[in-house]
């Protein structure tokens, strides 16, 4: 899963991978699994290789529930069960003001 937050925007952007762009992971996203990621509210690999959504951010709580979904997707539906061999990455782009 992955998340860009643009530096003007109140949409948080999210993604989640497909097997378009990751082949490997077409033995765990079956229907069932696609019907869960649709149930969370991520649309159909289209134009972007993989799931995505966009997110309202109106307060901290907004940050809370991303958190909570990231952590359902990657158990429920890619089957992760030790976040500890995950990998986290934070990216923080200049603005375009800091230029």
């Amino acid at each position: 899963m992955q998340f860009l937050a643009p530096f003007d925007s109140e949409q948080l952007l999210c993604e989640s991978v497909s097997a378009k762009s990751v082949p490997e992971v077409a033995t765990i996203l079956t229907p069932k699994k696609e019907k869960i990621l649709y149930s969370f509210g991520f649309e159909p690999a289209g134009i972007s290789p993989n799931y995505s959504q966009g997110i309202h951010i109106g307060s901290d709580g907004d940050f809370g529930y991303v958190t909570r979904l990231a952590f359902r997707v990657l158990k429920q539906v890619y089957e992760v069960t030790s976040f500890a061999a995950g990998k986290f990455n934070l990216s923080i782009p200049a603005s375009a003001s800091d230029n």
